[in-house]
Parts: C-alpha cells; structure tokens; sequence
C-alpha cells in the first residue's frame, strides 16, 4: 500500500518537513501495530523515494502469509480513523486526543512510544511534540475532515511472488524494499529508479525488475517477476 503525502502540505513544513513526515511515518507504524495487536517486524513502513525525500509511504506485510491488516484498511479506508487513534494514545496523548499530556517522562520520543530496534536510525528525526505531527493524527481521527492523504494499491502488489527479505538494500540513500538476495533479484517502482541504482544493482550481479504503477502493465511486470524468482528459487 502506498500512502502519498499532500505536496502542499509537505511544503508547508518548511525546514521541518523531514521530522514531521518521519514522526508520522512511525506515529502510523506504531498506531498500526497496536490496532491490529502485531508484533513489531510484521508491517513495515517505509518512505519513498529515499529517507532524504520522504514524499509517500510504503506500507506492507513482511511475515510470510501476511497478517491482513492490509486488507482491512484497502477495503475500509476509516480504519485510519481507529489507527490514528491509537497512535496518540501510544504518544502518550489522551484518547480523545486533546494535547493534555498522559506521560511527561517522555520528550521527543521514547521506547514506549516511537522509538524501537527497527527504526533507530530514525531517532534523531523522531518528535512527537510537533504541532504538525499531531495536527495530521487528529485530521486522521475526525472523520468530518477531509482526507489528507491518498492511498494507492497498486493490483495486485506482489501477488504470486514469495515474500521479500526482511531486511532493506540501500543504494544512494534509497531503500530497495523488494529484495531476494538469494535469487539475486529486486524490484523498485518504475518512477524510482535511476540509472545508477540499476548499474550498481548490475555491478552486485543483482537483475531489477521495473514496476509500472498501473495495470495492465503492472500485472504483466509482476507476473514476469513471480516467474524469475519461481525459478530461481525452485
């Protein structure tokens, strides 16, 4: 699931944009875990294009199977509502979601709200104190306001494909999300890639798969990707 951030609205953050978009990012993560009560390294979320351009948001399942939360908030989008919810209650906010706080140990962030293992490398962009974090959440929250963000899911995702590594490739500052090291084969949405990043793929004996963002184009990509690693995996 690809949840895009408004353009107007990531440019009037102004210098600020990357804490805000980053404490989202992990506000919803951790919203989403406590909603759906999953364990952590089960939903992932990451940005795109790269961590120093956060414009959109790559939710999707890491555990094999899938725990179907996904399918849940793609087939009802006021889920969001009960995930934003919940993660002000993690940031130690009260559940009606007013800024009166519960918890006043906490500053920016701390491990029983925000921060976590997975996102370390994020702690120093983590703020939960932003007016603008918690001003998005309550957008989310109140279901008479408008929708702030769209929310994109490509079909099928990655069907008939095996599931990813857990762990990321980074290349250039961007997260190469769909990897199978063993199969030496990734995956990366059409419109983020650049040449570099495929030559360096290419220079580690590693062949990408371009993903288009709609079908059928996008059907016929990830049906030729299911079968590459079919059978480089068999």
């Amino acid at each position: 699931m690809l949840i895009r951030l408004p353009a107007l609205w990531l440019e009037s953050l102004g210098e600020d944009v990357k804490i805000v978009v980053t404490t989202v990012q992990h506000a919803l993560l951790r919203g989403l875990q406590g909603h759906y009560q999953l364990e952590e390294g089960e939903v992932l979320l990451e940005p795109t294009p790269n961590r120093d351009d956060r414009r959109a948001l790559l939710l999707y399942e890491a555990a094999e199977g899938g725990a179907g939360a996904l399918s849940r908030l793609i087939q009802d989008s006021s889920e969001f509502r009960a995930v934003a919810l919940k993660a002000l209650e993690i940031m130690h906010y009260r559940p009606d979601a007013t800024p009166q706080e519960a918890d006043t140990r906490c500053v920016a962030g701390c491990y029983r709200c925000l921060l976590s293992y997975y996102n370390q490398p994020d702690h120093a962009l983590i703020d939960r104190r932003l007016p603008a974090v918690t001003e998005f959440l309550l957008r989310l929250a109140n279901p008479k306001l408008r929708f702030m963000m769209s929310v994109n899911e490509p079909t099928p995702l990655l069907h008939g494909c095996p599931p990813p590594d857990s762990t990321p490739l980074e290349i250039d500052g961007l997260q190469v999300q769909w990897i199978w090291r063993s199969a030496r084969v990734a995956a990366l949405e059409d419109q983020d890639h650049t040449a570099e990043i495929k030559a360096q793929l290419t220079a580690k004996g590693i062949e990408l798969m371009l993903l288009p963002l709609h079908d059928p184009s996008r059907s016929e990509a990830v049906a030729r990707l299911a079968n590459l690693l079919g059978g480089k995996l068999a």
